[in-house]
């Protein structure tokens, strides 16, 4: 028959456990729980409560299903590893990792609902971000790099509300790969917190299909791989950069967009950066165009907020600068070829 335990306490095993039932089940029903022990127990089946955090002191496994409604942490350092025969994370289920993969907190790869999280949180350890999951949220936090070694599928869109990034801290480095959202509902927010670095590669662009954009002041996009495109939104800091061994171009985007903090273009690894204005850019922080990089104003007036400094080249064409704000600088051992400026 069925054969049940519900705890709202921590679980310690410095013995054994077993079970003679198939549907011998495990239900974490506190909130602050853990699992301790010197021995690692085998469930048969585990369930985790809505509102229950379980935090893992020691590894463990399920011969059947983990059903995950509430939150696992598998710590941090040293960091656990769960082995379920099968698991879902549920609307509202969250699973944090602190292993350089996924894999190396949970051994299976989950189902992941609609409403689950999914939460790369390392301050230890540079992580690589797992392209086996279909994410409806993903967030990645602490202070060390979340890589992608390939595409991710296509984020959960399906209701409005999935399909989001939340880059809370440290650095999401895309690397040539997209992250984008899928597109069956308009919806779903890519975010940027401030001091946190998305940083973008190859030949791919921005992630697609996020209804909100939202990149705080301090927040940092690079576009630092070979050609590019860009994508217009309202940025805290942008860089154009070059991750390759020649010459690139930065295809600039054909509706006006504003910069709050500062743009930065440098040479990277490469032999120069090219950019040229396709509409109007307001800068409100400095714009610094490195040497070995080409900033070509065209035709559109443009709005600088900070410090100018150039040490690479600006093409001025037929294009307006206006200096919004009083007491800026114009500095910089590069080539200015002003059109007209307004002080």
């Amino acid at each position: 028959g069925n054969s049940s335990i519900s705890l709202t306490g921590s679980w310690t095993n410095d013995g054994t456990y077993s079970y003679t039932s198939n549907n011998a089940k495990v239900i974490f029903a506190g909130v602050a729980q853990s699992i301790n022990g010197v021995s690692v127990t085998g469930f048969r089946k585990v369930t985790i409560n809505t509102g229950c955090v379980l935090t893992m002191n020691v590894n463990f496994s399920t011969a059947n299903i983990l059903t995950v409604n509430g939150t696992i942490n598998p710590n941090n350092s040293p960091t656990y590893t769960v082995s379920p025969g099968s698991m879902t994370v549920s609307s509202g289920g969250k699973l944090f990792v602190y292993a350089a993969t996924f894999a190396g907190n949970y051994a299976t790869n989950p189902t992941l609902n609609s409403g689950s999280t999914i939460e790369y949180a390392s301050s230890l350890i540079n992580q690589t971000v797992s392209s086996s999951l279909t994410y409806a949220t993903l967030i990645i936090s602490g202070t060390t790099v979340k890589s992608l070694t390939s595409n991710l599928p296509s984020l959960r869109s399906s209701p409005s509300s999935q399909g989001n990034i939340f880059v809370n801290g440290g650095t999401f480095d895309l690397a040539g790969f997209t992250a984008n959202r899928g597109s069956s509902t308009t919806g779903g927010e890519i975010f940027v917190n401030n001091n946190a670095i998305l940083k973008i590669g190859g030949t791919v662009g921005f992630p697609s299909n996020f209804a909100t954009k939202t990149l705080l002041l301090a927040s940092t996009v690079d576009y630092y791989g070979l050609n590019q495109t860009v994508t217009a939104t309202t940025y805290g800091n942008i860089n154009l950069s070059n991750s390759g061994a020649g010459a690139v171009t930065k295809t600039m985007p054909g509706t006006a967009f504003t910069v709050e903090g500062n743009f930065t273009s440098t040479v990277g690894s490469g032999t120069s950066v090219t950019y040229t204005a396709a509409s109007a850019l307001t800068i409100n922080g400095i714009l610094n165009i490195g040497a070995g990089t080409t900033f070509s104003a065209a035709s559109y007036s443009h709005k600088f907020g900070g410090n100018w400094i150039n040490n690479g080249t600006f093409t001025g064409s037929t294009s307006t600068v206006t200096m919004t704000d009083d007491g800026t600088a114009i500095s910089g051992t590069g080539t200015f070829n002003i059109n007209n400026l307004t002080i």
